[in-house]
């Protein structure tokens, strides 16, 4: 069983074992924070939190912190990497903080076999991260998790 909150600006998908929080920090600019295992049981929902975005401003600069996710199924591998390739023209941008090396690897796969060049851009160092997200929208101030 899966959920769909929203509060304060934020959308949230829940599951047994994954959590999938979206904000929009700046129009064109998104972050995806994922926490745990994502096993399958949101389907289509967290690529439609982001396609919706996509509809209002496009292209989108997204940032998927990744730092807390424990790994995904290989379907759901499967399913980001087809939408990346189909999406590149959507997207100006895909910036991924990790840390788990598993998830790293798995992302690197997928960026590989997405076919999308250097759309998706890997990092390790959360302040990196953090300080090209501000220069997208230097109005946005983390939201406690």
């Amino acid at each position: 069983m899966t959920t769909r909150e929203t509060e304060a600006g934020l959308v949230r998908l829940t599951s047994e074992q994954c959590t999938f929080t979206f904000e929009r920090v700046h129009p064109g600019v998104m972050l995806v924070s994922i926490d745990g295992y994502d096993k399958g049981d949101f389907h289509t929902a967290p690529l439609d939190e982001i396609v919706a975005e996509m509809q209002r401003h496009a292209p989108l600069a997204l940032f998927i912190d990744a730092s807390r996710a424990r790994g995904a199924a290989w379907t759901v591998s499967q399913q980001w990497t087809s939408w990346f390739h189909a999406n590149v023209d959507r997207l100006s941008r895909v910036n991924i903080l990790v840390r788990s090396k598993y998830v790293k690897q798995t992302i690197l796969v997928a960026k590989e076999l997405s076919r999308t060049k250097n759309l998706l851009r890997l990092y390790s160092h959360p302040e990196r991260f953090t300080n090209l997200l501000k220069e997208q929208a230097p109005h946005w101030q983390a939201v406690a998790s």
